[in-house]
């Protein structure tokens, strides 16, 4: 008997925590209009206090309780050892509708190979009662791809972990679509979302909006000009990217409601478009760059940044049509 969780191909890749929603929403459903629409749209980076590492996310993220139309279970990694022996309450959840995100040990699972060090989000979609193995999704290299996970060694893998570092994820993480909920798009939120994405508020610890751009570029200015430091930029590069995925299904779901409307409304595609291109160029040239393994010097990440200014500007404009197009509708 397999349990198993429809899953779809998800609409944008970042990190574990994000991809594991967005890979159980049905982009034609009108529940992932609603999400997406009020979701997902503001960006946070903040500096860690312990490691000084800084990063780059969108203000959603670990944060599904806020979600219409996201139901949540969050259970303590405690708990969750102390019953490692017993797999029952996670093949509970998922036989009622549930998919699970939690954390493992990464050197017990063949996927991660014996050698991996430290723990890992992993995403469980279903299981196989069966050949008793769990059903998972994860990154290898650039593809999200299946593999397997036997009962036996989610036990070992629970009952053997321990957070690394401070800040690592201490519980289970649980969610499914509300399907009774309301899906009528609360414009009143996305308007709220796309003022928080115009603002540039930064401080030496964390930056909001636009102001997360400015935070994270100037923070990973200062980082040493090594191998390592074009992922850092990678990182920035494609959560602008992901981001116009998802402004490209807002807009298309836009379109549909102010088709209802009376009166003429400026198009905004071009606006898009552009925010597109700024976007890809600067995902294409970092991915190069990362793969090459390029030290990003001085002349490079001048070029870099110029980039990201060119980007940040297409963001605003997008801000600014979107919040223009939204009052339009709110006002019926």
């Amino acid at each position: 008997m397999i349990i198993q969780k429809k899953i779809y191909n998800p609409m944008i890749l970042t990190i574990p925590d994000d991809v594991v929603l967005f890979t159980i929403l049905n982009p034609e459903d009108k529940m992932t209009r609603k999400i997406v629409m009020e979701n997902y749209i503001n960006f946070y980076a903040y500096k860690d206090a312990v490691s000084g590492i800084s990063y780059f996310r969108f203000e959603d993220f670990k944060n599904y309780e806020n979600l219409d139309g996201v139901e949540k279970c969050l259970v303590p990694m405690n708990l969750i050892k102390e019953n490692s022996n017993s797999l029952g309450f996670l093949l509970e959840l998922l036989q009622t509708d549930y998919v699970i995100s939690l954390p493992i040990v990464k050197k017990f699972i063949d996927f991660y190979g014996q050698d991996a060090d430290g723990t890992h989000v992993l995403f469980v979609y279903g299981a196989d009662l069966d050949n008793e193995v769990f059903l998972c999704k994860d990154f290898d290299r650039f593809d999200y791809v299946d593999f397997t996970v036997s009962f036996e060694v989610m036990k070992k893998s629970l009952a053997m972990y321990t957070a690394f570092h401070f800040g690592e994820r201490e519980s289970l993480l649980a969610f499914r679509i509300n399907e009774r909920g309301s899906s009528v798009i609360e414009y009143a939120k996305v308007y709220s979302g796309f003022h928080k994405l115009k603002q540039d508020f930064s401080s030496r610890t964390a930056g909001y909006g636009l102001g997360a751009i400015d935070f994270y570029r100037k923070e990973i200015r200062g980082y040493p000009q090594n191998i390592h430091l074009i992922r850092c930029w990678y990182v920035l590069a494609n959560y602008m990217r992901e981001s116009v995925k998802l402004m490209k299904y807002r807009y298309a779901v836009l379109m549909e409601d102010m088709a209802a409307l009376s009166g003429e409304f400026p198009d905004g595609g071009a606006t898009i478009d552009n925010l597109s291109r700024n976007a890809d160029i600067l995902f294409f040239k970092t991915g190069i760059m990362t793969r090459k393994q390029v030290i990003a010097d001085s002349d490079r990440i001048t070029e870099l940044s110029g980039l990201v200014t060119a980007c940040r500007e297409s963001f605003r404009q997008v801000c600014e049509y979107f919040c223009r197009a939204v009052s339009h509708i709110i006002k019926g």
